[in-house]
């Protein structure tokens, strides 16, 4: 049974990325299907829980940054009961997310070659920066309703996953219009998304491209 369990873990261990990517990804094709069918919020609270406990696991080598995520974590389930501020959730989830920002760019600019562990920390880097801009997003809404024009449909239901939406349609340059930003802070901040997105993109392609070119280089020597 012992040996089960040390290999089950050890699995796991080894694809830690890949478990942080299918998290995010999951939460960003299912959240959308739960708020539309009606869905509680408690379980659209345990869809983000089960990213930041995967952000958490991601993080589990690096012995502050993991301390950090669990005190997140504990802080982010203590508010489903405590009476804090709603703000409070989200800003939570900002935090774990750039924690695991952090972990995640190390392990790119530390390592010697591609591999498919470094994809998938690339691609959860940019799904974490649109995850915690959107909680940041969330976190003005709530504090000024008036920073957001929204449309007729999306008024219907003034849910976080519209945050969601407008985030990822920002982080991409996208930007249907459906959803504008008013406030002076919100227009800014949106704008430094946008921004973002494109730097980190630039900056990974070159990264990845000259690692690729050391392999090569390597691998022709040898």
């Amino acid at each position: 049974m012992r040996k089960i369990i040390s290999l089950f873990y050890t699995t796991l261990e080894e694809h830690r990325s890949l478990i942080l990517l299918l998290s995010l990804a999951g939460l960003l094709v299912l959240l959308p299907v739960i708020v539309e069918m009606g869905g509680s919020a408690w379980i659209t609270r345990l869809a983000f829980l089960t990213v930041m406990l995967a952000m958490t696991f991601r993080t589990s080598h690096y012995s502050r940054h993991v301390i950090a995520n669990i005190a997140f974590v504990f802080a982010y389930c203590g508010t489903w009961f405590a009476d804090v501020p709603t703000i409070m959730p989200h800003l939570l989830i900002v935090g774990s997310a750039i924690t695991t920002i952090m972990v995640l760019f190390k392990s790119i600019f530390t390592t010697e070659r591609v591999t498919i562990h470094v994809i998938n920390s690339a691609v959860s880097i940019y799904l974490l920066m649109g995850v915690a801009w959107a909680a940041v997003f969330t976190v003005l809404f709530i504090l000024n309703p008036n920073a957001y024009a929204l449309s007729v449909a999306a008024s219907d239901n003034a849910e976080p996953i519209y945050m969601f939406y407008f985030s990822f349609t920002t982080l991409t340059t996208v930007g249907y219009g459906d959803i504008v930003p008013l406030s002076l802070t919100a227009q800014i901040w949106a704008a430094t998304e946008a921004v973002m997105g494109v730097l980190y993109l630039t900056v990974l392609m070159a990264r990845l491209v000259s690692l690729y070119e050391v392999s090569f280089i390597r691998k022709r020597s040898d």
